[in-house]
Order: structure tokens, then sequence, then C-alpha cells
């Protein structure tokens, strides 16, 4: 890309500021090159220079460089400290979960705290429980037909839709991310529960278990499918584009299920007997940390291409 001189961002800069102040059509210019630009290029210029510079060359007063210097420090400055705070957070939930899984591959037996959960959630049953010859409340069938959306038909099936439904309105980076956020999530799921290798509850510990699964218990994989896929949608419903859209509080009612949906795939996981107290807990907290990791990339990378568009325009009439 072409370098722009700074004499001659300069002049640009002045005519977009006298455009500003009498509201012309070009007054886009000067938020543009401010936003991107400037932050670039005028940062290698000392604030003496710069204002002499301004001063010499356009002859006009424009707005104190020191000042906007000064606010765009301060910005800048927020935003690196909640990126170091977001940083150490993420570090601090993945030490947690390499904790967890160390001593749940130790020690792979039910905790106490585990068993008293599942004997609150389940209630009282058969022992042993043959889940299909007893009838079935309301939540078993909400159980089931959770555990039938993440089957590996729906489980699969299911992305792709929303995948399909983003790129027919024109969000092919967003359909992307998601696709690549929920499939390195199966993967990383299939190394961890290899890596811990903690058995499934048996109905020998007293527990009525819904299907059996050839698959072993931390973490678990539905918990931590359906909060990455759900939790990367609700956080691009949140995101400017959609809040600008004027229809945008529909999408309100859909929100909520979602975020319901989320918690309720937990409990199933319990109330099914397919897992232990800490396996949900385990999948949320990996189902997190990775969900962040790809919003962070998504940010990263969509702040760059718009970055590059930026430049593009404004360098495009000197080329």
């Amino acid at each position: 890309m072409m370098e722009v001189d700074h004499a001659i961002l300069l002049v640009i800069i002045a005519n977009g500021w006298e455009s500003y102040q009498s509201s012309d059509e070009s007054s886009g210019l000067f938020y543009l090159l401010c936003e991107q630009q400037l932050r670039v290029t005028l940062r290698e210029i000392s604030h003496s220079e710069e204002k002499s510079a301004m001063k010499r060359i356009t002859g006009i007063q424009g707005p104190p460089s020191d000042q906007f210097m000064t606010i765009g420090e301060q910005k800048r400055g927020v935003t690196r400290l909640r990126l170091a705070v977001a940083i150490a957070l993420w570090i601090i939930g993945a030490a947690i979960l390499g904790a967890a899984c160390v001593i749940i591959h130790n020690h792979p037996m039910p905790w106490p705290i585990e068993l008293t959960a599942a004997n609150v959630i389940q209630g009282q049953h058969h022992i042993p429980c043959i889940y299909t010859g007893q009838s079935r409340t309301w939540i078993d069938i909400v159980s089931d037909t959770i555990d039938t959306l993440n089957g590996p038909v729906l489980g699969v099936l299911i992305p792709i839709l929303w995948m399909i439904g983003m790129m027919l309105f024109r969000c092919i980076r967003q359909a992307l991310f998601l696709g690549s956020a929920v499939l390195s999530a199966g993967g990383l799921w299939l190394v961890l529960e290899l890596l811990v290798a903690r058995p499934r509850p048996v109905t020998a510990e007293g527990i009525c278990i819904h299907r059996i699964v050839p698959a072993y218990s931390f973490p678990s994989g539905h918990v931590m499918h359906d909060v990455v896929l759900y939790g990367f949608l609700l956080y691009l419903s949140f995101s400017q584009s959609v809040r600008r859209w004027r229809y945008g509080w529909v999408l309100l009612p859909l929100q909520v299920l979602a975020l319901l949906y989320i918690l309720a795939v937990g409990y199933s996981r319990l109330e099914s007997g397919e897992h232990w107290l800490f396996d949900v807990l385990g999948g949320y907290l990996t189902a997190i940390l990775w969900l962040f990791l790809f919003i962070f990339l998504y940010r990263w990378i969509s702040a760059l291409l718009a970055t590059r568009r930026a430049k593009q325009r404004a360098l495009g009439p000197a080329r």
C-alpha cells in the first residue's frame, strides 16, 4: 500500500477540518482519516512538529493536536487495559480447566457432591432404573429432546443450516467463524475426553440413565457444542449492525430463548444421567474459553479488514 507523505496528509486533514466546520459533503473524510490513517502516520511526528506543520502548510486553526492525541491515547489505553484484563481472566480460566482435567483424571470416580446433585435432580426412581420401562415426566421429554438436537445428525445439520442462512444475508465472515468455532470445539472435546478418560455414570451407582453413550464423560460434549454455537450467535445478535436494525427488537425473544437453552442443556445432562456435575461444569468452562477466543479472533480480524478498507478508500483518489 502506498505511503502518504506527512505534509500531504496534513493538507487533506486541514481541508477535511474546513469542510467539517462548513458541514459540506467531504466532512466524512476528516473522520475517516482521523480514525484510521492519522493514528498510524501522525504517531511518528512529535506534537510540536505536527502543530508547526499544520500552521505553516494550511494557515488555519484546526483542533489542538496535543488534545487530539491525548484523547486518542486515552482511548487506546482503556482498550489495552480491557484487553489485558480479558487475557488474564482467560489464562486463569484455562489454568483452572487444566487443573480440573488432571484432578478428575487421577480421581475418575464420582465425588460426593456429584452423587448428591444427581439424586436431587433425578428425584426418586427405581434402583436399578430401567428408563424405557417407566413413565416419563415433561422434564424427561425436554431432556430427550435436547439430546436429540445434539445427536450425530442434527448436531451437524443445525450449525450448517445457520451458516447457510447467514450466507444468504451476506454474512460470509460471520458464518465462517461460526462454523470454525463449532467444528474446532468438537475437536477440542474429543482431545480432552480422551486425555481425561473419565467413565460415564452407571446404574450400579444409583443413577437412572436415559441412554448408553460409548464415550467418556468429561467434559460434556453437548454443553460445549451448544454454548459455542448459540453463544456465538448471541454475540452476533448484539453487534452494532444488528442493533442499528430497525426491527432488532424482534430478536429479543430469540435471545432470551437461546440463553435459557444454554442453561437448560447442562441441567438436561444431569437429569438424563449421562454426566456428572463436574462434567457439566467443565463443559461450560471449556466452551466459554473457546467461545471468547473465537470472539476475540473475530473482532481482531474484522478490525483489520475495516482498517484496510478505510485506508483503501482514503488513498483511492490519490493513486
